[in-house]
């Protein structure tokens, strides 16, 4: 569920103010059916005691990595009378988490090869271990402009973008890796100083720029 809203007020003939909010709770709501498959062949994984690999994966109250649950912006127009213009807004964004490991929330995660739970499985320890990473707010700062122009019944036009003005560094998304998908596993994984099998991650741009000229005749 979520709320969207955008405002825009013309507060004088050549200034004009905009905002936009997005709020939304993006969660799964069940717990979904997993099912296993592997190149050899596609009538699912069996374990040592014949069980196939349909897994319950207990994803319910997670949340879905669809981008920022929370986006705002806010910016102004200005609109000269001798044809240029210039705008700016500031976007932040909040609640960004990461894709979890549907494998990894699943009996997979706590049962040993004998498909009894994990000697050593400690439930304050395992939480841990599954809980989902939130990302960092972050703020963009973003620019636009253009100018016109009329000479001898020609029409020249300039229009240019600086997006990331302030060259933030952000995560703008990412995913775990289900290949530590047990406790036994992950634990040791989690406990390096560089996680063999950590998090990916993918990155916004820095600082870009667009300039786009028009001629008409």
């Amino acid at each position: 569920m979520g709320l969207e809203l955008g405002l825009e007020a013309q507060v004088t003939a050549t200034i004009k103010l905009k905002g936009a909010a997005a709020i939304g709770s993006f969660v799964y709501a069940n717990n979904p059916n997993l099912y296993l498959t592997s190149d050899v062949t596609n009538e699912g994984i069996f374990d040592e005691k014949g069980r196939s690999g349909n897994y319950i994966s207990n994803l319910k109250n997670y949340k879905i990595a669809a981008g920022p649950h929370q986006a705002y912006s806010a910016g102004f127009e200005y609109r000269d009378p001798n044809y240029w213009w210039i705008g700016a807004t500031v976007n932040f964004f909040n609640n960004t988490y990461v894709d979890i490991a549907p494998l990894t929330r699943s009996r997979n995660f706590y049962s040993d090869a004998d498909g009894l739970t994990f000697p050593d499985y400690d439930l304050e320890s395992a939480s841990q271990l599954l809980q989902q990473e939130k990302f960092d707010a972050y703020k963009v700062v973003n620019l636009v402009g253009g100018k016109s122009w009329k000479i001898d019944g020609y029409y020249i036009s300039a229009f240019a973008t600086v997006n990331n003005l302030l060259n933030t560094a952000y995560k703008s998304g990412g995913f775990e890796q289900g290949r530590n998908a047990n406790y036994n596993e992950l634990s040791a994984d989690k406990a390096l100083n560089k996680p063999v099998f950590g998090n990916k991650y993918w990155y916004g741009r820095g600082t870009t720029y667009f300039l786009n000229l028009n001629f008409s005749f």
